[in-house]
């Protein structure tokens, strides 16, 4: 695996950065956290939880969702390929659901900047641009937006930047031929005014030979786009917008067909593996189905925050929500060169979400 970072910053973030390191080296940061939807140091937040701050995020060089299972115990984040493309399967102390459809709540939930994603369609995806991680393990109740009896991973992306010009880009590129691209621009707009711009392309080949059709199952293509918006319309008052859109389409992953002699793919319709442990193509690595498995899988999201301090104790907080996926894709169920079980799944999907909150300190 071969990749390629690089990060650009403006002067004037760049002399931010060399004023924290000669600050005090060696010194242990607080870790701040909002597992209770007020902000607290980690040691005395009474639930168990697991952060990952931004400096260990842009260290790691996290691909997506997926990899914060590195930084956390008792957390396993499968992803699920067969059912939807970027589907995730999570598991936290042995508490998961396998599926990624709609009808099924998930048993550890995603939150993003405070909306909690309803399904586990989508949900792997890319970690660029990410403020914070908090992992909390254990039931959760209804204060995420959603109750799940495994736990909830938040995620917060980071904010535009007030007065300051910033951006980062991100390559990576394997031997396998995959390459993706992402970047992100800060702009400031007057005083109290910035706006934030995100794109991404990701491409991934297909690892999967296809010994019937000759194709190579498995590819996919991203292409992603967002803007976040930040006013700070008094020191008080603040409103925050974004909005997300994401295209994605390929070819899925095979299903391997294992049917010994007893099955009824087998005895009755010729379908039958090479053995107990080979499908039908005869290795594992391959796919013997003769349908071309295309898949697309659109989302696009819309967030609006408004935070209101209305005094020293008293804070109002608004974030209201709508997120909609369009997705399809061609599954053939039987792994073999003959036309027995196809299924062409259709599915559209749409949450809309309204919290109202008052902290008082």
């Amino acid at each position: 695996l071969t990749a390629i970072a690089f990060v650009f910053v403006l002067p004037a973030q760049a002399q931010q950065d060399q004023e924290e390191q000669e600050a005090g080296p060696g010194l242990m940061e607080e870790i701040t956290v909002t597992a209770r939807k007020r902000e607290e140091s980690i040691q005395e937040t009474p639930v168990s939880v697991s952060a990952v701050t931004e400096e260990t995020i842009d260290a790691s060089f996290l691909g997506n969702a997926a990899g914060v299972v590195q930084y956390s115990p008792n957390l396993i984040f499968d992803q699920i390929d067969s059912g939807t493309p970027a589907g995730g399967s999570i598991s936290i102390r042995g508490i998961s659901l396998q599926d990624v459809e709609k009808t099924f709540d998930p048993t550890v939930l995603i939150s993003v900047d405070g909306v909690p994603l309803g399904n586990n369609s989508g949900n792997a995806f890319s970690m660029i641009d990410i403020e914070r991680i908090e992992v909390l393990r254990g039931p959760q109740g209804t204060l995420f937006g959603k109750n799940a009896v495994g736990g909830v991973i938040n995620i917060f992306r980071k904010k535009p930047i007030l007065g300051e010009w910033a951006g980062k880009g991100r390559v990576r590129l394997t031997d396998g031929e995959a390459w993706d691209f992402e970047g992100v621009l800060n702009m400031p707009m007057g005083k109290n005014f910035a706006a934030k711009i995100n794109i991404a392309r990701l491409e991934t080949p297909g690892f999967y030979q296809n010994v019937t059709t000759g194709n190579d199952d498995g590819e996919s293509e991203e292409k992603r786009f967002g803007i976040h918006l930040l006013w700070d319309i008094t020191d008080d008052f603040r409103a925050e917008f974004q909005y997300n859109k994401s295209d994605m389409d390929g070819l899925l992953p095979p299903v391997l067909s294992t049917n010994s002699p007893l099955t009824v793919l087998c005895a009755g319709f010729g379908a039958c593996a090479v053995s107990e442990e080979l499908p039908i193509s005869g290795d594992r690595t391959k796919g013997a189905g003769e349908l071309v498995p295309d898949f697309y899988y659109d989302t696009w999201d819309a967030l609006l925050d408004v935070n209101w301090n209305i005094n020293d104790n008293l804070n109002a907080i608004l974030i209201a929500a709508h997120r909609e996926s369009d997705e399809e894709g061609f599954y053939e169920f039987d792994g073999s060169p003959i036309e027995i079980f196809h299924i062409r799944r259709p599915s559209k999907y749409e949450q809309d979400s309204v919290e109202v909150r008052l902290n008082y300190d």
